[in-house]
């Protein structure tokens, strides 16, 4: 997206108090034509209710966008994002967050603040481990963690009723281990159910 094209876009957004902003890329699109940074009037838009930063070059994502209490869609992905996306807690309306195809090593602790997600897509990251917070939000319906480096899986994550699709595919998983984990949530739940019937019996 060029210089004009992003400026012809906000213009329109800001004259006609779009709710939605779309910045993102083709991805054909040379990264020199690439934003680097969110331009900082968009911030004043406190409207906004989604908004789609992909296919960017962007590697950190300012305190600021706290400031959009009505965004609903937040899309960063293919970006170079490698912080810990502490900023997710402040946007508490948040139902679907999309952070695939970046560096992201970890998760803010306090991801509970986040009742509203339904969806929340990090694949092809950097991940390490899951917050044990992360099993509080009740209205997770889709997680996609494939190819990031999870080896376990706190086990309350059986305990989120509406999440059907959990997708896991290629971490190196050993709790559950990966052959049951690339099965889906009803497997794991199923794996976590046994090991804890195992437990219970040595007690």
């Amino acid at each position: 997206m060029t210089p004009d094209e992003i400026r012809q876009k906000l213009q329109q957004v800001k004259k006609q108090r779009l709710t939605e902003l779309d910045l993102s890329n083709p991805s054909w699109i040379p990264e020199w034509e690439k934003l680097t940074q969110i331009p900082t009037e968009v911030f004043e838009w406190e409207w906004l209710e989604t908004l789609n930063l992909s296919w960017n070059q962007l590697t950190s994502v300012p305190k600021a966008i706290s400031r959009f209490t009505n965004l609903s869609k937040l899309d960063l992905s293919w970006n170079q994002l490698t912080s810990g996306a502490e900023f997710l807690t402040h946007l508490t309306n948040l139902s679907g967050v999309y952070l695939g195809f970046n560096a992201l090593k970890s998760l803010p602790e306090d991801i509970s603040s986040m009742t509203h997600l339904s969806e929340l897509d990090l694949t092809w990251n950097e991940l390490t481990h899951l917050p044990e917070a992360i099993t509080t939000l009740t209205n997770l319906s889709g997680l996609y963690l494939g190819y990031n480096k999870l080896t376990s899986l706190p086990e309350a994550i059986t305990s989120l009723t509406n999440l059907s699709e959990l997708d896991l595919y290629e971490n190196p998983l050993e709790d559950p281990p990966i052959e049951i984990a690339e099965q889906g949530i009803d497997a794991i739940r199923e794996y976590f159910c046994q090991k804890q019937a195992g437990e219970d019996r040595r007690i």
